[in-house]
């Protein structure tokens, strides 16, 4: 939403952070060898997509998915591709019946409005010309109104948005976008490929260090083992103090809010003492306030409350996920993939129990992926 905000609403949204952090975005670029015939739909990126779909459905049934696709020719080669990768996975076709609260679906840009998922893969499928020059025939993008049908669809994942395309924002040139959907491709493009650092990262926080009583709240959190980052989020509603799953550094699990600058900047009682707490909770958030006259008077039961809030949050959240399979033991899997370090940073880093400043999507590198088998699991590097 961040993206969406400042480009289409010019920042009229008040955005609320989600719970996910480490891999809320990321853009995966297959490797494209410009085969004839491939430059509205890409068969080295279908089959990521399929490898990424079945990816989740082991690892993530819990959450629901949805694929889109730009165009309608790559929207029907994933399904065709999923259809027939599932013919060697029938332990996952659980996950994609059509009795679940949100069934998994693929649809092209045009059929999807209103259907939101926890996760969504979009898939560009445009590819290059066969001589390795761009092509810019990037279908409903190019027509009247390709800019809203592109906002709906970055804006269906409650938490996790995946780009797959064969090439990245530096291959296009801005000279050659003009059509107001095209443009707006590119520029996600660039936000993506940075990780939703840039180009979107919305107005800064007002305030810029932790008040005495904020830093007196932070340092008494880290003292009990809790590790949390001051004003999360990205846009100009920030959450005072996240706190991150003991297990999982990258899934904040408690909101805390305190009486601060804030909470008596809010427009209305109404906006402060309900609302937030509510789209907060609709997020995935436990909700934790703290009043800082009660904090002065008696901060031993109040830090008492936050951690109790805090062990109630990590077991409504529930243990990690269970990792899937080992690549390495997958007679499929290519043994030459690389894997890099784990979303977030080194382990040194996720270690660190404070974050200076305000904290915004972390920073996320392009992965140059090799034609994915259907039915292969693929894990970020």
């Amino acid at each position: 939403m961040a993206f969406s905000n400042a480009r289409i609403y010019d920042g009229a949204l008040t955005t609320f952070p989600g719970v996910i952090r480490d891999d809320c975005l990321r853009h995966v670029v297959v490797a494209h060898d410009g085969g004839v015939g491939e430059e509205s739909s890409v068969a080295s990126e279908a089959a990521e997509v399929v490898g990424l779909v079945l990816e989740h459905a082991r690892n993530r049934p819990q959450e629901s998915l949805g694929v889109i696709a730009l165009g309608i020719k790559h929207s029907e080669r994933i399904d065709e591709m999923l259809r027939e990768a599932l013919g060697d996975h029938p332990d996952l076709e659980s996950f994609f019946a059509e009795d679940q609260p949100e069934p998994f679906f693929v649809k092209n840009l045009e059929r999807v409005q209103g259907d939101e998922r926890d996760s969504i893969i979009l898939s560009i499928g445009y590819g290059k010309h066969p001589d390795g020059r761009m092509r810019y025939h990037w279908g409903p993008l190019l027509r009247n109104g390709g800019e809203r049908r592109l906002n709906v669809a970055v804006t269906r994942a409650r938490h996790r948005l995946t780009l797959v395309s064969s090439f990245s924002s530096r291959d296009v040139d801005p000279d050659r976008v003009t059509s107001p959907g095209a443009r707006l491709l590119r520029d996600y493009l660039e936000y993506t490929d940075s990780g939703g650092g840039t180009v979107a990262s919305g107005p800064a926080p007002r305030r810029s260090g932790l008040s005495p009583f904020e830093a007196d709240v932070a340092q008494r959190l880290v003292d009990l083992g809790i590790s949390v980052v001051p004003r999360y989020g990205v846009g100009g509603y920030r959450v005072d103090f996240a706190a991150a799953h003991p297990a999982e550094p990258g899934r904040m699990v408690l909101a805390i809010e305190a009486d601060g600058a804030s909470y008596r900047d809010s427009r209305s009682t109404r906006d402060r003492d309900r609302l937030r707490k509510e789209h907060l909770e609709r997020l995935g958030w436990t909700f934790h306030r703290i009043w800082s006259t009660n904090w002065f008077h008696d901060p031993e039961s109040e830090i008492a409350k936050v951690q109790q809030a805090y062990r109630e949050a990590v077991a409504r959240v529930g243990p990690p996920a269970a990792p899937g399979p080992d690549p390495a033991a997958d007679p499929a899997a290519d043994p030459s993939t690389e894997r890099g370090p784990a979303p977030g940073g080194t382990s040194d880093e996720q270690a660190q129990r404070v974050q200076a400043g305000p904290a915004g999507p972390p920073g996320q590198a392009i992965a140059l992926r090799q034609p994915a088998m259907p039915g292969r699991l693929t894990t970020d590097g």
